[in-house]
C-alpha cells in the first residue's frame, strides 16, 4: 500500500520502485510478488526507462506464465515497444494477447488500440479495417477508419513533409474519392505542387476542386488557377475562373485583384465591352494604385473606342494622355484624335495632331500614325495635293518597314491616286452640258 501511495505522485515514483523492489527481493513468497513486479515494470515505463520496464514485464511472462497479470504484461510490453518504435515486436505482443486470452472488452480495446497506433505509425491504415472486422470490441466505425487515413496525410502536410504527404494523400483519395476530407486533401496536394512550381499538376488538381460544390477551398483554387493560366497566356481558360471568382471572392483584396484580372483578360481576348465594364469597376475601387489607375483608364478608353462607343471613350483617353508621358500616353492621344475623326470634328483632330508633334518623348510610330490621320483630314477637306505630299514624306523617311506604317501609308496613297483620277460630280455635270450644247450645234 505504501508503494501504491508513492506511485500517485511522479516525484515519489522512485520511492515506489524501491519499496516494490524490497518486496520482490526480500519476500519471495509474498502474494504481492507478481503485482509488485508488474508495478515496477509500469513505473519504469512511466519513467521512460523502457529497457528496465521490458525486463520486469518479461519476468512475469517467463516466471509466472499462468498468472492473471500475464495478459496485462503483454499489453504493456506492446506499448513499451511501440514507444521505442519497435513496431513489429509491439504488434506481436498485442496479437498474442488477442489470440491467446479471453479478454474483457476493456482489455480487448486496449490491445486493439495498440494495433491501431502501430498501423497508423507505419501508415498501414488499411489494416485498421481488418481489426474492425475481426474484433468488434475495437469499436471502430467506418467514419473512424476514414479519419485514420485523413489524420496521417494531414499531419504530414502540416509538418511540411511533402514527399511523405503526397502518397498518403493519394492513399486517402484512392479509398475515399468523395470522402469528408477529400476536397481539403486535394487542396493540400495542389498546394504542394504549387509551392514546387509544378504548375501543370497544380492546375489539374485545382480544377478538380473548382468542379466540386463550393467549399472553403474553392476560392483559393480559383485565385491560383486563374493567375497561373493568365501568366501562361491561356486567357480563354483563365476567363471563366475569373468570372466565377468575382461572385465568390470574400475579401476586398481578392475582389479587386479579380476585377483587374477580368479587365486584362477580356481586353486581351478582344471582349471590349466586358473589358470596359471591368475597368470602370477597378477605377471605382478604393484599393486602386497609381499604376493600375493608368492601366484601367487606358483599357477603358481603348475598349470603348474599339466597340464604337466613341463618346464614352473620351474621358478615359484624355485622362491617360494627361497623366502619362510614356508611349501609352501617346497612343491615348492618337486614339483620342481618331475618336474626334469618327465624330467628324476635324478641327479637334488637327489640334490633337499638333499636340502629338510637340509631345515629349516622341515616338516615331505614333507621330507617323498621327500624320496618317492628318492625311485623312486633308482628304476629307479635298486637299489631295497636300495629302499626297505628306504620305510620300512618310514613305520616304519612316525607318521601320515592318510595323505596318508603310503598308497603311501605301493604302492611303492608292486611295488618293484613285480620287485624283476620278472626276467629281460637278465636273461630270459640266461635261454633260458641254456635250449637249456641242451636239446641238452639229444639228
Amino acid at each position: 500500500y505504501l508503494a501504491k501511495a508513492y506511485g500517485f505522485l511522479p516525484q515519489t515514483r522512485s520511492k515506489k520502485i524501491s519499496t516494490l523492489l524490497d518486496i520482490v527481493n526480500n519476500n519471495p513468497g509474498s502474494t504481492y510478488m507478481v503485482p509488485s513486479i508488474f508495478e515496477i515494470g509500469l513505473s519504469y515505463k512511466y519513467e521512460g526507462r523502457f529497457n528496465d520496464a521490458v525486463r520486469y514485464l518479461n519476468q512475469i511472462i517467463q516466471d509466472f506464465p499462468n498468472n492473471v497479470l500475464v495478459k496485462d504484461a503483454l499489453i504493456e510490453l506492446g506499448d513499451v515497444r511501440y514507444k521505442q518504435e519497435k513496431f513489429s515486436e509491439a504488434e506481436s505482443y498485442f496479437n498474442r494477447v488477442l489470440k491467446e486470452f479471453t479478454l474483457t472488452d476493456e482489455k480487448c480495446k486496449m490491445a486493439t488500440k495498440g494495433l491501431q497506433d502501430i498501423f497508423r505509425a507505419t501508415r498501414q491504415q488499411q489494416r485498421i479495417a481488418e481489426i474492425a472486422q475481426k474484433y468488434p470490441c475495437a469499436d471502430i466505425t467506418e467514419d473512424d477508419q476514414e479519419v485514420f487515413f485523413y489524420e496521417t496525410a494531414n499531419e504530414l502536410y502540416l509538418r511540411e513533409q511533402y514527399d511523405e504527404a503526397i502518397p498518403e494523400i493519394n492513399k486517402y483519395l484512392g479509398v475515399y474519392p468523395n470522402g469528408r476530407f477529400s476536397t481539403q486533401l486535394l487542396s493540400y496536394l495542389a498546394d504542394i505542387y504549387f509551392q514546387r512550381g509544378d504548375e501543370g499538376q497544380a492546375i489539374a488538381i485545382y480544377e478538380r476542386i473548382i468542379d466540386r460544390p463550393v467549399s472553403s477551398f474553392t476560392e483559393e483554387a480559383l485565385v491560383r488557377t486563374s493567375k497561373l493560366l493568365y501568366n501562361n497566356d491561356e486567357f480563354e481558360r483563365a476567363l471563366p475562373y475569373y468570372e466565377q471568382l468575382e461572385s465568390l471572392a470574400s475579401t476586398p483584396q481578392v475582389i479587386y485583384n479579380t476585377r483587374v484580372g477580368l479587365m486584362r483578360t477580356n481586353f486581351l481576348m478582344k471582349k471590349y465591352n466586358e473589358a470596359a465594364d471591368a475597368a470602370t469597376k477597378v477605377l471605382r475601387d478604393n484599393l486602386i494604385n497609381e499604376q493600375i489607375e493608368i492601366e484601367a483608364n487606358y483599357i477603358a478608353g481603348l475598349a470603348y473606342f474599339r466597340e464604337g462607343r466613341f463618346r464614352e471613350s473620351i474621358p478615359y483617353l484624355k485622362w491617360t494622355e494627361e497623366n502619362t508621358g510614356q508611349e501609352r500616353g501617346s497612343e491615348a492621344l492618337h486614339t483620342l484624335a481618331e475618336v474626334y475623326f469618327e465624330l467628324n470634328d476635324l478641327e479637334e483632330v488637327e489640334k490633337l495632331h499638333q499636340q502629338m508633334m510637340q509631345r515629349k518623348p516622341a515616338y516615331d510610330f505614333w507621330i507617323a500614325k498621327s500624320l496618317l490621320l492628318k492625311v485623312k483630314v486633308l482628304i476629307a477637306k479635298d486637299d489631295l495635293f497636300q495629302a499626297e505630299r505628306t504620305v510620300n514624306m512618310i514613305m520616304n523617311n519612316y525607318p521601320d518597314q515592318e510595323d505596318g506604317i508603310i503598308m497603311e501609308a501605301d493604302k492611303i496613297l492608292a486611295e488618293i491616286l484613285q480620287l485624283k483620277e476620278t472626276p467629281d460630280v460637278d465636273t461630270q455635270e459640266m461635261n454633260r452640258v458641254i456635250d449637249l450644247q456641242e451636239g446641238g450645234k452639229d444639228e
